[in-house]
């Protein structure tokens, strides 16, 4: 991981393959008043460093992979991030009960048993006719379950990642601004 104790905010973006989390900092990127810095990639991981929206604060954003055999690695980071952004297609209701067994086994993480962060579940692909809003999404992810697992504040936000609909409200739930 990049050395940010001191400069920068750490934000893991994670989310089963395919749900749209490259998608969304990309979009993200487009945004005029947004900045970001390109700083790796591989098939496992993108690293960008953003400018967050409403502060002139950088952040390091961690995008990994969703793909089964890469899950695990996403532990590697949860000790050292400011907040994590799950994504999740919203329109895949054949996955949502895969969404919500991956939850369960991230809430229970022990190296995320104390941490007080924002864990932010973007319902993206909202543009889609088979959507699951993000009221129904609560209750299929059962977010109030995952709330008495830890001491992370849960948020669940409507988003469209191509459009860029909803994506600077989740930057401000990290930022701690709503």
């Amino acid at each position: 991981m990049i050395n940010t104790k001191t400069k920068y905010s750490q934000l893991l973006m994670i989310g089963l393959d395919y749900s749209g989390k490259t998608t969304l900092i990309k979009r993200f990127k487009t945004i005029p008043e947004n900045s970001a810095e390109f700083f790796h990639t591989t098939p496992y991981i993108n690293i960008e460093k953003i400018t967050l929206p409403f502060s002139s604060k950088a952040c390091v954003v961690y995008d990994l992979s969703g793909q089964g055999r890469y899950r695990e690695n996403w532990s590697f980071f949860y000790p050292d991030v400011d907040g994590i952004f799950f994504v999740v297609d919203s329109a895949d209701r054949d996955r949502l009960s895969i969404v919500q067994e991956v939850l369960m086994h991230i809430a229970k993480h022990p190296s995320l048993n104390q941490r007080e962060i924002p864990f932010i579940i973007l319902a993206n692909k909202q543009d889609q006719p088979d959507s699951v809003d993000e009221l129904m999404l609560r209750k299929i992810l059962q977010v109030d379950t995952l709330k008495t697992m830890n001491s992370m504040r849960y948020f669940v936000k409507n988003v469209i990642g191509i459009t860029g609909q909803g994506i600077s409200e989740c930057f401000q739930m990290f930022e701690g601004r709503t």
